[in-house]
């Protein structure tokens, strides 16, 4: 079926039923049909047809599912975007998929203006009141002065609030679900620059129905979802709207997705609960917890976007009752999602990313020819094959090939399979290194200085630096702490052998980091290559 029908579908049995909160705002299932219908209407008016591809530049909020639905309802692209983008950065990708429509936040429409003008046909500007409380009006300044003018003089510029007056709505354009693309969604997860990834509507209707059977044994009548994952974000559709709507869940949108303390005072309020998010906001998640001792009901599960540190699972019973924390893996070319923990059994193997979702089949080959496998138990790039694997990058068929091969899409994540059955990721095949004519894996090194208590975070990389070989691990320490370089090398020589030992240990108050919370260790690499 078609991304679209997933939703009508749901909406028709569930009509209602709440599904969808932010803030104050509730909307039932029908209501939030209706205005998927009726700005779907409103875009086919403003010039969107089958085969377009719109750009949609929304925070969480009520919004972004109208219109991800509503384009989609044409048989159009959507093309969700980080609303962090530069300029320049957003010109790019506006131009790569060739994006004649552009649906942009209020606040944020000064910076994209410039666009306009030279790249699109449309833009469309979602009122703020849509998408904030008048509390947080009431504390920001008003960037966009004189809006109404600059509309006045161009007459492509729109706003979300005219879909209202559209009276007749328009029937679903037909689609095949296997061919035709749904949303184009940026990563940089297996190439060195952000490529535009292409899903299909089978794609991501496909992996929300992985996650609905993964999740059965906690789904109820009552069951909310929140999403601490952002929208633009394979991973944030398919877990944050699609896997909710498809099983009649209750969504709560968290304004900001860095919100911790909302997420806590959200959950304390809510019996039957799915949070998904990185394992960081889980961390600061349970510190605040820690702190305020708020009255915590059933929390069916904490789900991880990526492998979380140890500590957030010895942290479970500082205040959430009833609770799994389960890890996962995936990847935006998978559709999001490729495997889990086992939910509603009490199963934990420790640094395991679980199991691969229902028709979804993993291999581990060797990493020289990626064609040999591997026994179980031994290591080797991680390929997966099933119906959510992408169609393959936006205008690059030199990377698609690269990647998908005989219908395999090969990871690049070095991994083992146990004789359970259960995935353990060990690294990134681009991020090993060489040491005194040894394979490293970062990660190794990293477990061991995150085995001191007063570590924060870490990141380990290795370089060369006139053909001198060198490991560096970048260190967070723990609030009020303090630990020397001299007890990291001590712990780093108990556990490891010395090729394995960091040449130098930089302190930092931050590790940089992308929407999902994981490392961007480029970032780092390109800090110590310009020292």
């Amino acid at each position: 079926m078609s991304l679209y029908s997933l939703f009508k579908s749901s909406a028709e049995i569930n009509s209602n039923k709440i599904a969808i909160i932010n803030n104050s705002k509730k909307m039932s299932y029908a209501d939030t049909l209706r205005e998927i219908d009726q700005f779907s209407a409103f875009l086919y008016e403003m010039g969107v047809r089958k085969g377009s591809s719109v750009g949609i530049l929304l925070s969480n909020s009520i919004p972004f599912p109208i219109v991800f639905f509503a384009v989609l309802k044409l048989g159009a692209t959507a093309v969700p975007m980080n609303i962090l983008l530069t300029e320049h950065e957003l010109r790019v990708r506006i131009r790569e998929t060739s994006s004649s429509t552009l649906i942009v936040m209020e606040e944020i429409v000064p910076r994209v203006l410039n666009i306009l003008y030279t790249d699109l046909k449309k833009m469309i500007i979602v009122e703020r009141d849509s998408y904030m409380t008048d509390n947080v009006l009431s504390n920001m300044v008003r960037k966009v002065s004189g809006l109404i003018e600059t509309r006045n003089q161009n007459e492509n510029i729109h706003y979300m609030s005219e879909a209202k007056f559209v009276i007749q709505t328009r029937n679903e354009e037909p689609v095949d679900p296997e061919k035709t693309t749904a949303a184009i969604c940026f990563t940089s997860g297996l190439t060195s620059t952000p490529r535009g990834v292409i899903l299909t509507h089978m794609n991501l209707v496909s992996n929300a129905h992985q996650m609905k059977e993964w999740s059965a044994p906690v789904q109820k009548d009552s069951l909310t979802m929140i999403s601490g994952a952002p929208f633009f974000h394979a991973y944030g559709i398919v877990h944050g709207i699609l896997l909710p709507f498809l099983i009649g869940a209750k969504i709560i949108i968290l304004g900001n997705h860095d919100d911790t303390l909302a997420a806590v005072t959200t959950i304390s309020k809510e019996s039957n609960v799915i949070f998904s998010s990185n394992p960081y906001m889980h961390k600061e998640m349970f510190e605040a917890i820690n702190a305020r001792e708020p009255a915590i009901g059933c929390v069916s599960s904490l789900v991880s976007s990526n492998l979380a540190p140890s500590e957030i699972v010895e942290n479970n019973s500082s205040g959430i009752k009833k609770t799994e924390i389960l890890e996962g893996y995936g990847l935006t070319e998978a559709g999001s999602t490729i495997s889990y923990m086992p939910i509603g059994y009490n199963i934990l193997k420790e640094d395991s990313a679980g199991m691969p979702l229902p028709n979804t089949y993993v291999k581990i080959v060797d990493m020289k020819t990626g064609k040999l496998p591997v026994p179980l138990g031994e290591t080797g790039e991680l390929i997966v094959t099933g119906p959510q694997i992408m169609a393959g990058f936006c205008n690059n068929p030199t990377d698609s090939a690269r990647v998908l091969k005989e219908g395999w899409l090969y990871t690049g994540d070095i991994a083992s399979i146990d004789s359970d059955g259960f995935i353990y990721i060990l690294g990134r095949k681009n991020d090993v290194f060489l040491s005194k004519g040894f394979v490293v894996s970062p990660s190794e090194i990293e477990k061991v200085i995150l085995g001191n208590k007063n570590v924060e975070e870490a990141a380990v990389i290795g370089y060369k630096k006139n053909d001198i070989e060198f490991i560096k691990a970048f260190i967070v320490q723990k609030k009020g702490l303090r630990i020397t370089e001299n007890e990291i090398i001590i712990q780093c020589n108990r556990f490891l052998a010395d090729y394995k030992i960091p040449n130098s240990i930089e302190f930092v108050e931050f590790l940089p980091k992308n929407a999902l919370g994981k490392i961007i260790k480029k970032s780092l690499m390109d800090m110590v290559m310009q020292q």
